[in-house]
Formats: C-alpha cells, sequence, structure tokens
C-alpha cells in the first residue's frame, strides 16, 4: 500500500486501506521542502489508489468556501502596494474555488526572488507554497522525455515567480496579519 502524504487535514485522503482502520484519520507529510513537495507532485496526482474521505467535510463546506473568500479579499487588499502581481478578481459568471492563493513576485522590484522569499516565509515560521513548477521542470518529464524548461520560458518563468500563501479556512484574521506583516517586512529589505 503506498501512501499519500498531505500537507495538512484539509484535504482528507487516506489509501482506502488505511481509510478502513478506524483510528486513522489522515497522513501527515514527512519533513521536505516546498519546493521538494512541487517537484513530486506527480507522483501524488494518482488518485486512483486513493479515496477521498470527505463526507464529514461536506458538511462545511459552504462554509469554509465563505472564510476561504474571506481571506482572498483580505490579501487582495493588503498585497496591493508589494511588488507582487496578485491574481486577477475572479469573473462574476464564475464560482472561484478559492483554494489558491498565488502571488508572483516581481523580480525588477523586489529585493529578492521567489526562492529566497519562500525561504524567508519559511524562517519565519510561515508555509508557503511552490504551486507549480512548470511540467518540463519536473524531474520525470526531463528523463522520460529530455525536456529542458528553456523549450517553454513563459512556462518556467511563471513557475518561478509563483508562490502560494496559506489560504486554509483555520487560518485566523491574525495569522493572516502576520503572513501580511511578514511578506511586507520582507519585501521592503
Amino acid at each position: 500500500v503506498q501512501t499519500l502524504n498531505l500537507p495538512d487535514r484539509e484535504r482528507g485522503l487516506v489509501p482506502l486501506e488505511k481509510a478502513l482502520d478506524k483510528n486513522i484519520i489522515f497522513e501527515q507529510t514527512p519533513a521536505a521542502t516546498p519546493l521538494e513537495l512541487a517537484q513530486h507532485a506527480l507522483i501524488n496526482q494518482r488518485v486512483s489508489k486513493f479515496h477521498a474521505i470527505g463526507i464529514h467535510q461536506l458538511a462545511r463546506v459552504g462554509e469554509s468556501w465563505l472564510r476561504r473568500r474571506t481571506l482572498w479579499d483580505g490579501y487582495q487588499q493588503a498585497l496591493a502596494g508589494l511588488p507582487l502581481s496578485l491574481p486577477p478578481e475572479p469573473s462574476e459568471q464564475s464560482r472561484h474555488a478559492y483554494h489558491l492563493y498565488t502571488v508572483q513576485v516581481r523580480p525588477l522590484e523586489a529585493a529578492l526572488g521567489r526562492d529566497g522569499l519562500l525561504d524567508a516565509m519559511t524562517a519565519r515560521g510561515i508555509g508557503v507554497g511552490v504551486h507549480y513548477l512548470s511540467i518540463a521542470e519536473h524531474p520525470y518529464y526531463q528523463q522520460r522525455l529530455g525536456w529542458v524548461p528553456e523549450q517553454w520560458p513563459c512556462a518556467m518563468k511563471l513557475g518561478r515567480q509563483t508562490l502560494s500563501l496559506p489560504l486554509m479556512p483555520q487560518l485566523t484574521s491574525q495569522d493572516q496579519a502576520r503572513v501580511v506583516s511578514a511578506l511586507t517586512d520582507v519585501l521592503a529589505r
């Protein structure tokens, strides 16, 4: 049985065999950097071996969505003056999931790049993520197909500048203020 490593409880996925053991609720990710997690994301995409144990989450879907939307709006307002490209506002004709809040570090304006920002935020105890590397940067495609990231410069650039900020429903307003304060401090240097 393979075990799916999960960065947080919200995803609620475990191998079916483990789900039968009522004592197992979720598997936590072992110590790994966000970059390592992104590089191995394709391996964890094999959902045919895993089943969602999410019935308990269904009752919270609306409430969780509203909380993530509130956090999204808070980030949009608080981060507007920083050297970051923020995600566009969703179309009125759509219902955005608000499952990721990704920013792009503008390297010509920021004092450090995405990886420097990732390291600085991690050093402050704030979990940020790499979402996602361009497909050509995944070792599987490089080894199997001989792809070189420079063949797709736009995808490579976006992948290397994009960072995900915390956006789970459990994030408090104080937690979000701490994220914003740390970003402001780090990017002002």
